[in-house]
């Protein structure tokens, strides 16, 4: 078909333009970042656009065997399909003569009572995936089908339908189940591939953001004139409402009472962007930080369960006893109670 005279032109300033435009910014890249690329665009031409990607990677060693590890992008756990079934107690050699000899003691399983059907077609869902832009595709497989694997042999050796070449399979599935069940496999592959540490990064970083806001709000009046009043009146200070003195220690009561149980994180990075005087003080008040969408609203919602306590204690001790008890501090460890003869004010 010709083309048009449009067709024409863009082919012509693309001849032009386009290995210009893309030699320039080759050069910008580093070896590595083109190697990357080019990879990236080997696996693509083979595979196609839709190939997975691992975001994070490590190794497992499941009875004495090294096992590489993935969370894929899509959140999947995935195991190394090869050396899954090597630490199963399968032949290291042999390749494809694994799977084929799997699919023997399936088909061995069913004659014998015990039902493979959903097993099998999950161990045959092989993952195709890219590790971290690495060359090559990895096949892998779910890591759920591994824990129920090692079920399936364990309770074929309690029927007593495994052949004298499978009981040592059987046996390495009951140690690895023992193993998995004080922690869980899908547990071990996030520590490993140091996923955990970043869902936990990410998380923080997503409440930071809900509560912090970017600007400086202007500042009014949030808190109660009855939070200072019991403060003062548990604390056993004189208090003057038309009075703006406060005892120097105020401040860190009211970051230990209010801030601190805000939300995981929000009190050091309210101290971290609020600037403050030669002398060290800050310079506005902490809450001007905080959201108007969420920030603001769970402060006030604190503060009133916060005041009522205040009201209703008797003393400095018991009010601190009740807050930790209902809004502990973010990264403490909770006390045990051991009655009030064992507290020390």
């Amino acid at each position: 078909m010709a083309k048009s005279k449009v067709q024409q032109a863009a082919s012509e300033m693309g001849k032009k333009g386009g290995p210009k435009g893309g030699r320039a910014r080759a050069l910008k890249l580093s070896p590595e970042d083109r190697a990357a690329i080019a990879a990236h665009a080997a696996l693509a031409r083979w595979h196609g656009e839709d190939l997975l990607q691992a975001t994070h990677a490590g190794v497992l060693s499941l009875g004495g065997v090294e096992v590489p590890c993935y969370v894929l992008s899509d959140g999947r756990h995935v195991l190394a399909q090869t050396a899954m079934q090597v630490a199963l107690g399968m032949s290291r050699s042999g390749g494809n003569s694994r799977a084929h000899r799997l699919s023997s003691i399936f088909e061995t399983f069913d004659q014998k009572g015990l039902k493979t059907s959903d097993i099998a077609v999950r161990t045959d869902q092989v993952i195709r995936f890219s590790n971290l832009g690495a060359p090559g595709v990895v096949h892998g497989i779910e890591a759920s089908v591994m824990v129920d694997l090692c079920r399936l042999f364990v309770e074929a050796r309690r029927m007593d339908i495994l052949s004298d070449q499978a009981q040592h399979i059987a046996a390495r599935c009951e140690v690895l189940l023992a193993g998995f069940a004080q922690v869980g496999l899908l547990g071990l592959i996030r520590e490993v591939t140091g996923y955990r540490a970043d869902r936990a990064r990410d998380a923080l970083a997503t409440i930071l953001e809900r509560f912090i806001a970017k600007e400086l709000r202007p500042w009014v009046r949030t808190f109660p004139s009855d939070y200072y009043k019991h403060v003062f009146r548990l604390r056993g200070w004189d208090f003057d409402e038309t009075s703006v003195k406060r005892p120097g220690c105020l401040g860190y009561i009211t970051t230990d009472v209010v801030y601190a149980r805000l939300a995981p994180g929000v009190v050091d990075e309210l101290k971290r962007i609020t600037p403050r005087t030669d002398k060290g003080r800050l310079k506005h008040k902490l809450h001007q930080r905080l959201t108007e969408e969420m920030g603001h609203p769970k402060l006030r919602e604190h503060l009133t369960g916060v005041t009522y306590l205040l009201k209703t204690a008797p003393s400095w001790r018991g009010f601190k006893d009740q807050l930790d008890l209902a809004v502990p501090r973010f990264g403490d460890t909770l006390l045990l109670d051991f009655g009030p003869e064992d507290r020390v004010d």
